[in-house]
C-alpha cells in the first residue's frame, strides 16, 4: 500500500532485526519510508500482537533507528494488525493506535490515519529543531 498506492520508497533497512523483550522474541523490518518517516512491520515469535507495554518498548528500540516511525504489529495469520504511532505536539507525545481486522469497514481506520498526515511546514520545523 505505501509503495504502490502512496508512492513511498522501499525501506532502506529491509533485513529483519531481532529483538527480545521480557523473554519473548520479536522481529521488525522497514517496509517503506518517505522524508525520514519509516514504516516497520513487527511480528512476534508466538504470533500474537503484543500488549501495550511491550509495544511501547519496541517503539523505543525502533526510534533509535528512525525517530519518526509507524509500527504495524501483525498477527501470524495476517488477519489482524495494530497500527501504532506517536504524535508529537509542543514537547508532548501522544500514543495513537488502531486495531484493524481483515474485512472490517475502513471508515474509522481512515479517519484515524488522517492524524498521520504531516503538514510540510511541521516537517520543516521539526527538521530545523534537529539541526
Amino acid at each position: 500500500m505505501f509503495i504502490e498506492e502512496l508512492g513511498w520508497s522501499q525501506g532502506t533497512q529491509r533485513k529483519p532485526i531481532q529483538l527480545e523483550i521480557e523473554d519473548k522474541a520479536y522481529e521488525y523490518k522497514c517496509i517503506a519510508e518517505v522524508s525520514g518517516v519509516a514504516v516497520f512491520e513487527v511480528t512476534a515469535a508466538d504470533g500474537a500482537i503484543p500488549e501495550a507495554t511491550i509495544r511501547a518498548a519496541i517503539h523505543q528500540e525502533v526510534t533509535k533507528l528512525k525517530a519518526e516511525n509507524l509500527l504495524i504489529f501483525i498477527d501470524n495469520q495476517r488477519t489482524r494488525s495494530l497500527w501504532y504511532w506517536v504524535k508529537r505536539e509542543r514537547n508532548k507525545s501522544f500514543i495513537r493506535d488502531h486495531l484493524y481486522v481483515k474485512a472490517q469497514p475502513g471508515d474509522l481506520f481512515l479517519s484515524k490515519l488522517g492524524s498521520l498526515i504531516i503538514d510540510i511546514t511541521e516537517l520543516f520545523m521539526y527538521l530545523e529543531m534537529q539541526i
